[in-house]
């Protein structure tokens, strides 16, 4: 182990694993395009994980369908977009249309 890795440590982790309620009755969400989605973090609708320093526009390396499940026990997860970007940029934008959520 180098004197690098020597330093690395794991802060906090957490594992959460829930069956899936078949007695539910599933239902569908409208997701908003990508677009849409880019529209919102340029409007700053968005939680904006980890800035990045650059100045100047920053460029968008990867963008995907993830979801979110915070601390608190929920009965659902929350669809979200994830932008990756330079220098370390990441940020969440919600993915169900905001008139569903209404």
């Amino acid at each position: 182990m180098t004197e690098r890795e020597s330093y690395k440590h794991i802060v906090e982790a957490h594992y959460a694993y829930k069956e899936i309620d078949s007695s539910l009755n599933p239902s569908t969400y409208p997701i908003k395009t990508a677009q849409d989605a880019f529209n919102d973090l340029r409007l700053g609708k968005a939680y904006v994980v980890s800035q990045t320093f650059l100045q100047g526009p920053i460029r968008i390396e990867r963008l995907y369908l993830a979801y979110y499940e915070g601390d608190d026990e929920v009965q659902f997860l929350l669809p979200i977009f994830v932008f990756e970007g330079e220098g370390g940029f990441l940020a969440f934008v919600e993915a169900v249309k905001e008139e569903r959520l209404k």
